[in-house]
């Protein structure tokens, strides 16, 4: 209010984190009429890649407000990250940025759009973590700017020089990690290890079962361990490649029953296969007098007990029928199950009008 007392011709950028953040803001400034009484005086802009119930805009809406904006129609403009590059804003004399930053990147670009003489760039935290960021990309858009003046300090030649030898440095580093890569898996061939329980001690699967699957997903391969986990529908869910259904239980040591949960059951190429969670399992080592050992990552297991490989499609093949061999049963109830929750993606797909949707 202050500033556009002072110099009522102002323009104000407003930036803020979500869309719908955008359109509430703008609208409780109209409300209260922040700006020389008016209701009409405050804009938002949003991508225009998003539906409207998702608060996004259509180009033409985007288009209009911009517009109203650059004609002084619109004295504040509430914005998403949309409004640092790329849409023709005219220069404004204030920048705020409402409990929210980014980058170096982003940091030059909103200043950059605060043009006009004598302009502001203002940030409103509301926590330490946002000043600290806001610091954090100040300290690295200085020594950017240090970088750029000794690289121009520097002619063609020396520059190409410069980048040769880095690209060299880099190569030889990736070389090197190549080199310890391959005696890491050579110290761990031939390693093989009993997975159990965590709970109760059950044997689930040998360790050279165990296969990588979309890159994340450790999966068991061992057609029999449908005889050793009780596979339940849980929470069904269609992914990006695979389907989750359900979630394996152990079914104990035949003393007595376990129920401890291993990890997800998911639909991958047409096979079910059993995920194994690292925190869900112990390894029995028996160089090491029995002892069984726990971790709760799979980076920290493949990196000292043994080497797991990616999925292939014969691990798939011997997979395909194994449930329905077990049960048939179960077989057709993950089926139907896998069925219902890749409807029900299709369904929010069409609700959204979109492939996919990325949050600001």
């Amino acid at each position: 209010r202050e500033q556009y007392i002072s110099d009522p011709a102002s323009r104000t950028i407003i930036f803020v984190t979500t869309r719908k953040l955008a359109q509430y803001l703008s609208h409780h400034l109209n409300a209260i009429k922040i700006i020389d009484g008016s209701s009409r005086a405050v804009g938002f802009v949003t991508s225009s890649n998003q539906s409207s119930n998702l608060s996004g805009q259509t180009a033409e809406e985007q288009r209009t407000v911009i517009e109203s904006f650059n004609q002084g129609t619109l004295k504040v403009l509430v914005a998403t990250s949309v409004a640092e590059e790329g849409l023709d804003i005219s220069a404004c004399n204030l920048i705020i940025k409402y409990n929210n930053t980014g980058s170096e990147r982003s940091l030059i670009q909103r200043r950059g759009r605060a043009r006009a003489k004598n302009s502001k760039s203002i940030l409103l935290a509301l926590d330490g973590s946002i000043e600290e960021k806001e610091l954090e990309s100040i300290q690295k858009e200085h020594l950017m700017r240090r970088c750029l003046e000794h690289m121009q300090t520097k002619s063609e030649k020396q520059m190409k020089q410069l980048v040769e030898a880095k690209i060299n440095q880099r190569k030889a580093l990736q070389e090197a990690d190549l080199v310890r890569e391959k005696e890491r898996k050579r110290s761990l061939e031939g390693k093989c290890y009993d997975l159990k329980c965590r709970l109760c001690g059950a044997f689930i699967c040998k360790s050279s079962s165990m296969r990588i699957a979309c890159d994340s997903q450790y999966v068991c391969c061992d057609p029999t361990i449908w005889e050793r986990i009780d596979a339940r529908v849980h929470s069904t869910k269609s992914l990006a490649i695979a389907t989750l259904v359900g979630k394996p239980h152990c079914k104990g040591n035949g003393e007595s029953s376990c129920n401890e949960v291993l990890g997800t059951i998911v639909k991958l190429y047409g096979a079910f296969l059993p995920t194994i969670s690292a925190k869900a399992i112990i390894i029995d080592d028996k160089e090491l007098s029995g002892r069984a050992q726990h971790e709760k990552k799979w980076d920290a297991i493949t990196k000292d007990r043994f080497c797991v490989e990616p999925i292939t499609e014969f691990d798939l093949k011997v997979m395909l029928n194994s449930l329905y061999n077990q049960s048939r049963e179960q077989h057709f109830q993950f089926e139907a199950e896998a069925e219902l929750a890749i409807k029900r993606a299709l369904t929010e797909l069409k609700k959204e009008k979109r492939p996919f949707v990325i949050d600001e």
